[in-house]
């Protein structure tokens, strides 16, 4: 006894009110927004990376900054050589379509 006040079991937690409710609250809504924090950086994440994939395939003129912001481009993997030369083809095809 405490002050007249008999002690209530310490593994009791009255979570329907009190300080025991109020800090499973506090805890549930800090679990829900980092997991949707997480989810929106994740999938920003894929778009960004999808938009940069697409650039780089639709782009008139292939640059080191496009290349490498593309993220899945390496310049061992031969994409951007194929992708350059591609280009030069193109291009040397409509000038000869100019010409004629």
């Amino acid at each position: 006894m405490i002050h007249g006040k008999e002690n209530k079991d310490p593994t009791y937690l009255n979570f329907e009110n009190g300080v025991a409710k109020t800090m499973l609250d506090k805890i549930i809504n800090q679990k829900v927004r980092k997991r949707a924090l997480e989810q929106a950086c994740h999938e920003q994440h894929k778009d960004i990376a999808a938009h940069e994939l697409e650039t780089f395939n639709c782009c008139l003129r292939i640059t080191s900054r496009v290349a490498f912001h593309s993220r899945t481009v390496e310049l061992t993997d031969g994409r951007v050589h194929e992708r350059v030369v591609e280009q030069a083809r193109q291009r040397e095809q409509s000038e000869l379509e100019a010409v004629q």
